[in-house]
């Protein structure tokens, strides 16, 4: 019964449209980002790995927890969850190095971003995943599930790293990063400037105020 309907990513409004067999307009208003200044890769920690997300099973943080087993890498999740006991013990069962950091103000967050090289999501579904966009804008290697939605944000080796959990191809991508440094730091700087571009909050808000203009009474 809206006048008008909006969803973050392509994928949603494709299955709206072919569940629903919906005639009305369903607008993409994708999340935004705040522009951030770009701190140099080669100055990141290279030792440690960034993930974001509630500690619940839709993040599947205990996959990421077994990739990690036999390397030297810290893992840092931050985030609060019903699961936090399950993936310490994991944890030390598979001799990773986990960092479990409390939620924080989003300010605060992006700066502590800036200071990783690589960021992993292993979301097995997402919308339009606000902690991704923000690693890619902040010029993070972003290494993610080969979910719809990620294609949606990501080209593969060239804006960042898809993966397919089917085929267990994270363990040898982890095993790997560092080996080519100078192919890392393009395909961040990449992400860091298309993002910035095109979730700008700047160019989210002419979309939403385009949106607004059509539901007003004085232009009908």
């Amino acid at each position: 019964f809206s006048d008008l309907y909006a969803v973050t990513s392509e994928s949603d409004r494709n299955f709206l449209k072919n569940t629903f067999k919906l005639k009305k307009e369903i607008v993409l208003r994708r999340n935004w980002v705040m522009k951030t200044d770009y701190k140099n890769f080669d100055k990141r920690d290279e030792k440690k790995i960034l993930t974001i997300g509630r500690l619940e099973k839709q993040k599947d943080f205990t996959y990421l927890i077994e990739s990690m087993k036999n390397t030297n890498f810290q893992l840092d999740i931050v985030g609060e969850g019903s699961m936090k006991e399950t993936l310490v013990n994991e944890a030390r069962e598979k001799n990773v190095k986990l960092n479990l950091i409390n939620n924080m103000q989003n300010k605060k967050l992006l700066e502590i971003i800036k200071n990783y090289k690589y960021f992993i999501s292993t979301s097995s579904y997402e919308g339009n995943p606000k902690s991704l966009l923000e690693a890619l804008s902040s010029g993070c290697l972003v290494i993610a599930t080969d979910i719809k939605n990620h294609q949606e944000l990501i080209k593969n080796n060239e804006s960042g790293i898809l993966y397919s959990k089917s085929k267990n191809e994270l363990p040898e991508i982890i095993e790997n990063l560092g080996g080519s440094k100078n192919s890392e730091k393009l395909i961040a700087e990449r992400a860091f400037v298309s993002i910035n571009k095109e979730f700008s909050l700047e160019n989210i808000v002419l979309d939403e105020i385009v949106d607004y203009r059509s539901l007003s009474i004085d232009d009908k």
